[in-house]
């Protein structure tokens, strides 16, 4: 008796499990390896610069779970801006959610760490799934997500510890849902796609907003150039993509408007760049994609001071994925199909190219911002600055002006660069023996590691900071009699009151600092901050000690101020000398007189009147 006809798709199932594996594996060994040693400390070691950005968004996990358990919307903050407050729309929004069951269980630096190895995790996996789709190359499908996932600019923005920065998986995940939808027509797909946009928008907004700019791409090239394989029909299906991500959208925007009350925001609106002039620091610190910095390898040193914010742009692509795109962009189809079955790959097609092609041109041209710069000199035709079609956009889109980080385009342009390499490598694989491909891609993807490694402006393996709270801020927690502290030294750096934020979800006591600015107008204009700050201005050597005079106390006492805390290794960090360092010392302890606690870690004084 003959048994039924075997299920080719079915039978395909256990190898595509098994080869996503090993993917997912090798991926995670690669995270591990750039974010060494975090693997082996995962409580202990932070991943991300001591300057960086990561402290602040921090206390962002346990404040919207704090709130979410209470039953409030994350938007009113008591805790920070002391006494001010103010609201806040979390922008990483989605890794805080992720969060709020392993904060608990694993402490606060071993659930960051972790949820930047799943990040980096699922982006390669997602892209690899979308690289895969459009080659039937399973080795495109690992070079595209090695592309992706671990860009030079993704390791630069881990680095930088800008958290919703690097939850990127969701974008390349909806884009092939998306390309499905238009192929299948299946309202399963349709719903998945809204989610994965809608996501997308809760990890990073402006994330969000570049995944609509690419979905639009794919909705108008599949309406025209893919039919009749798009037919109109479809239109009902995508109008369901479009539904649900508007769902979560629409909240987000909402929030977003009522968090920005000029007069009780903690999260201040920043204002658009208008011509400056050059860039001196054009290496690191443009906001702009500088098309000599896209090719152009080296790697700039940031300072080690762990005092100083350190945020470096990178936006570096690289040669061994230029030469890849080179050969996806080339005319001509593969000879043969090293991946799941004898049917021509849709980038065969020249109309479904062109489509990647457009896309990488459109985030590249945007990332350049509103007017051309070259080494940091902006370029001049007859005299006048020559304007990029990114300045057309902002005057339309007032989403797209608000955002004055333009190299971020970027993020969706590695995607399409890493799409048209891996068509690239398929193309170049056909031609090899079967037996040679393996140690061809082998080759490719250790000359793309070398190359990011050794030539990109990324600092690998991405520098790590001491994620353990001083003792005196463990001890603080259980000690009723104080409401308030204020950390010294006061310096408008992110990398020092963005770290004090983070050890207010130790203590968990009101401070005066808040998020993009060091303090409120309110507090930062009260005679007694002012004389903390010149007093921290003395101690970096930027202010004269006899200009400072007395001390005042209030309102600080009156607002509930009760230690004055003072940061042994910080201020070490900024100290122009050790005699500096011991005179600002004194004249602390000749105001508000001894400390009354004082260890290897700190130096704390009371606040009375």
């Amino acid at each position: 008796m003959h048994g039924s006809p075997r299920d080719p798709s079915g039978a395909r199932r256990p190898r595509r499990g098994l080869v996503a594996a090993s993917m997912g594996a090798a991926y995670l060994a690669l995270a591990l390896v750039v974010t060494w040693p975090a693997a082996i400390r995962p409580a202990r070691a932070l991943i991300g610069h001591p300057g960086g950005d990561q402290w602040p968004n921090l206390w962002g996990y346990h404040w919207v779970r704090d709130e979410l358990l209470a039953g409030r919307f994350p938007l009113e903050i008591r805790q920070l801006g002391h006494p001010q407050g103010g609201t806040l729309l979390f922008l990483d929004m989605l890794d805080a959610l992720l969060a709020m069951p392993l904060l608990g269980l694993l402490g606060t630096v071993a659930t960051y760490n972790l949820l930047v190895w799943g990040n980096l995790v699922f982006a390669g996996l997602a892209a690899a799934l979308l690289v895969g789709h459009l080659t039937r190359s399973r080795g495109a499908a690992f070079l595209g997500g090695l592309i992706y996932g671990f860009s030079p600019y993704l390791l630069g923005a881990l680095a930088n510890g800008v958290t919703e920065t690097f939850t990127v998986g969701w974008i390349p995940l909806g884009l092939y849902l998306l390309l499905r939808v238009g192929e299948t027509g299946r309202w399963r797909l349709a719903a998945g796609a809204g989610l994965c946009l809608g996501l997308t928008a809760l990890a990073c907004l402006y994330h969000g907003y570049l995944a609509g700019l690419a979905c639009a791409l794919v909705v108008v090239h599949g309406l025209t150039l893919r039919r009749p394989r798009w037919p109109l029909a479809r239109l009902s299906r995508l109008a369901l993509v479009a539904v649900v991500a508007a769902a979560f959208v629409g909240p987000l925007y909402l929030a977003l408007r009522a968090s920005r009350d000029p007069a009780t925001s903690v999260n201040w609106d920043r204002v658009p760049l208008a011509f400056h002039g050059s860039v001196p620091l054009w290496r690191t610190r443009s906001m702009v994609l500088d098309p000599v910095n896209l090719l152009l390898p080296g790697k700039p040193a940031p300072p080690e001071d762990g005092g100083t914010n350190v945020v470096i742009h990178v936006t570096y692509l690289g040669w061994v994925v230029l030469a890849g795109v080179v050969l996806g962009v080339i005319p001509g189809r593969r000879r043969s199909s090293d991946g799941d079955g004898a049917r021509a790959p849709p980038l065969a097609d020249g109309r479904e190219r062109a489509l990647w092609i457009a896309g990488l041109v459109l985030f590249v041209v945007l990332a350049l911002g509103r007017y051309l710069q070259l080494a940091g000199e902006p370029v001049t035709l007859f005299g006048r600055i020559l304007l990029m079609p990114g300045a057309l956009l902002d005057a339309v889109l007032s989403f797209a002006a608000a955002g004055e980080f333009k190299y971020r385009y970027l993020a969706a342009g590695t995607l399409f660069a890493a799409v048209l390499a891996g068509w690239g490598w398929a193309r170049a694989a056909a031609r090899l023996p079967a037996r040679a491909r393996l140690a061809a891609l082998a080759g490719v993807a250790l000359a793309l590691l070398a190359e990011t490694w050794l030539l990109s402006a990324a600092r690998l393996p991405i520098p790590t900071a001491d994620g353990r709270p001083p003792a005196y801020h463990v001890a603080l927690a259980a000690d009723p009699e104080v409401d308030a502290i204020f950390d010294l030294p006061v310096s408008p750096q992110v990398g020092i009151f963005g770290r004090f934020i983070y050890l207010s979800t130790v203590h968990g006591k009101a401070v005066p600092y808040i998020f993009e600015r060091s303090m409120p107008d309110t507090v930062r204009q009260a005679a007694a901050v002012n004389a903390l700050v010149g007093w921290s201005d003395a101690l970096a050597g930027t202010a004269d000690p006899s200009d400072l005079g007395a001390f005042p106390v209030e309102p600080l006492a009156e607002w509930g101020y009760d230690r004055l805390v003072v940061h042994r290794s910080i201020a070490s960090a900024m100290a122009v000398d050790e005699g500096a360092l011991a005179s600002a010392m004194e004249r602390l302890a000749g105001r508000y007189g001894p400390p009354v606690a004082e260890d290897d870690e700190v130096i704390v004084f009371a606040i009375s009147p």
